[in-house]
């Protein structure tokens, strides 16, 4: 199985990257192509030593980071050019677990053999993955949704809670879409759906992407035992009010869901009621938990800011 490894990576985080290209190299995965999309200086040397060491890294430099959606496309673009049939996507510090490759060959053969069936791993570190241990629906979005808030989630959980007894997944599960992180696939999918919406910048672009392919009926499969670690636990945080995340990265994050979040609006009335319901309930709660009001406020306003851009159908920068 000839696979081209695609892995994004920014500022100073050669300390996790080194981690995943070792474990590719072990694995002998044809070529690794990095996409240095802002790296430091000393990152970027020591990636260019790696690369002058082995033959099977290539490298894409970026001088300044043009966010995950660019960056994804030009690796893309690298692999429809490349001998290797398929690609794997993986973020700087998505550590797949050893033996990886032999069980993407046998899903793949499982499957069909059919570049239709495309995989996405189990990041057993991150919160959502533990609880989707428990769930059948992973990455669903409900129709009418707001930023994945739909009230009807309110009713689903409680009857969840009392009336449906949990149990472990057993089996893989299709997905209505997947993160880029791991993500498997036949190249052919490239030659049906193109390439992912750059003017997302940042943010959602790896579900408006996967959601293009299960529209054109591909078939997006967690599969449990295709296991992936997060080194960086840090990335797993969501916090709007966290003073150490940058302001630009809340906008783009909040402006992209709301975007993304209008593909699935059936109904007008029901999408602003939720909308205005979460607004009422997230602001509420953290008047009285942010005690800088200054700070509170300009933050809102930037929320706002980026929902009125997501629901204006424009992706206007930041």
């Amino acid at each position: 199985m000839s696979i081209l490894g695609i892995i994004v990576t920014y500022g100073n985080r050669f300390i996790y990257l080194e981690q995943v290209i070792k474990r590719l190299l072990k694995e002998k995965i044809r070529t690794i192509l990095i996409i240095s999309n802002g790296a430091d200086k000393i990152s970027k040397n020591r990636i260019l030593d790696l690369r002058r060491n082995n033959k099977r890294i290539k490298l894409i430099i970026l001088e300044k980071n043009y966010g995950s959606a660019l960056a994804i496309k030009k690796g893309l673009k690298y692999a429809q050019k490349s001998n290797s049939k398929f690609i794997l996507l993986l973020d700087d510090d998505n550590l797949p677990r050893l033996g990886f490759k032999k069980i993407l060959e046998k899903k793949y053969q499982q499957y069909g053999n059919s570049y239709k069936n495309i995989f996405s791993p189990n990041r057993y570190k991150l919160k959502y993955y533990k609880n989707l241990q428990f769930k059948n629906k992973p990455f669903f979005f409900l129709n009418n949704n707001f930023i994945k808030f739909n009230f009807l989630q309110i009713i689903f959980y409680f009857i969840k809670k009392f009336f449906i007894q949990k149990e472990k997944l057993k089996k893989d599960i299709l997905m209505q879409v997947a993160p880029y992180g791991g993500l498997f696939f036949n190249k052919e999918v490239l030659k049906r759906l193109g390439y992912p919406k750059t003017n997302f910048f940042l943010y959602a672009d790896d579900f408006d992407f996967t959601l293009r392919m299960t529209k054109n009926n591909f078939n997006i499969y967690y599969s449990k035992d295709y296991l992936v670690e997060d080194l960086d636990p840090t990335l797993d945080e969501n916090n709007y009010f966290s003073k150490k995340i940058d302001e630009k990265k809340i906008f783009f994050q909040v402006r992209n869901h709301t975007y993304f979040s209008r593909n699935f609006i059936t109904n007008k009335i029901i999408y602003y009621s939720n909308m205005y319901i979460f607004l009422f309930y997230f602001i509420l709660r953290n008047f009285f938990i942010i005690t800088d009001k200054k700070f509170f406020f300009k933050r809102i306003y930037l929320i706002l800011k980026a929902i009125r851009s997501g629901n204006s159908k424009q992706l206007i920068s930041y």
